[in-house]
């Protein structure tokens, strides 16, 4: 294969983007703790093309007291988009994906709304026949801003089609640590 005047392998690390996961989440929101879930899954369409979507939701730890209004706050996340790979080496893929994004945060019954994208490149590593590396750089545009972050995360193997994942994610004030099962297919 011949890209941007590059030769490109033509073969690619055995990584699945076809898989459906569950995690568990720690959320710092800038100096506030909160708890939550996800789910998230990918069907590869084409070699190099796949569709993803993830729902995710949240809630701070604490109550928070607004002009005599006391409760806890929640957030809900729904995203879907599209994603390329391509190898770069027989162990290397790299991903770029592009993702709309609802996202809505909950206090005392008024809901705010923030809708926008998620643009992330980066690159999934196989570094062993059960385990993989990945890292991304993420660029999220929402209706009154934009931010850029990183994720940076890991899957074991604990059997021929589950992983047991790890992933740090920063963008702005917001820093997640997941625990997650991937189910590939």
């Amino acid at each position: 294969m011949l890209a941007a005047g590059v030769a490109m392998p033509a073969f690619a690390a055995d990584l699945s983007y076809t898989y459906a996961e569950v995690g568990v989440a720690k959320i710092d929101l800038d100096g506030e703790d909160a708890m939550g879930f996800g789910v998230k899954g990918s069907v590869s369409v084409h070699e190099n093309v796949y569709i993803l979507g993830a729902y995710s939701q949240a809630e701070t730890d604490d109550e928070y007291s607004i002009m005599g209004i006391t409760d806890e706050i929640s957030m809900d996340s729904y995203s879907l988009g599209v994603g390329f790979r391509t190898a770069v080496s027989e162990t290397v893929d790299f991903v770029a994906e592009v993702s709309l994004v609802e996202s809505e945060i909950e206090f005392a019954g008024i809901d705010v709304d923030n809708d926008g994208e998620l643009l992330s490149a980066g690159v999934r590593a196989e570094i062993s026949k059960n385990a993989e590396l990945n890292f991304s750089v993420d660029h999220a545009r929402g209706d009154d801003d934009n931010e850029t972050g990183f994720s940076i995360g890991g899957l074991y193997g604990a059997s021929e089609t589950v992983d047991l994942g790890l992933e740090y994610g920063s963008i702005d004030d917001v820093d997640t640590l997941t625990f997650s099962a991937r189910f590939n297919f």
